[in-house]
């Protein structure tokens, strides 16, 4: 009927408990072993994640930059060869104007 909560194992304790059951000491000592060598390596991993990210980034923007670049120059060079096209055409009705003038003129 005297119930302290010192006498029960924690959640922690009673598992830590359970999972070593069954395993000699080596094994364990193996286990803990291959867990830090895992958690480097993780760790490691995330590492180059982080600059492969950083590289995809840069280079996306670069990319950015030079497909911004070329869509101004062909812009560029249409807006030009349609201005020169318009002035052809202007030049053109105003020949046929001015040759329709003098030729109703000399009528």
């Amino acid at each position: 009927i005297n119930d302290t909560l010192s006498e029960y194992p924690s959640t922690f304790e009673s598992s830590t408990q359970d999972t070593t059951i069954g395993y000699n000491s080596m094994e364990v000592m193996k286990l803990r072993a291959d867990n830090e060598r895992l958690l480097f390596e993780l760790k490691q991993a995330q590492a180059r994640n982080k600059e492969l990210m950083a590289c995809i980034e840069e280079k996306q923007a670069a990319n950015e930059k030079t497909l911004w670049e070329v869509a101004e120059e062909a812009k560029a060079i249409y807006t030009d060869y349609y201005e020169a096209e318009i002035k052809a055409l202007q030049t053109k009705v105003c020949l046929r104007f001015v040759l329709r003038k003098i030729f109703f003129q000399y009528q």
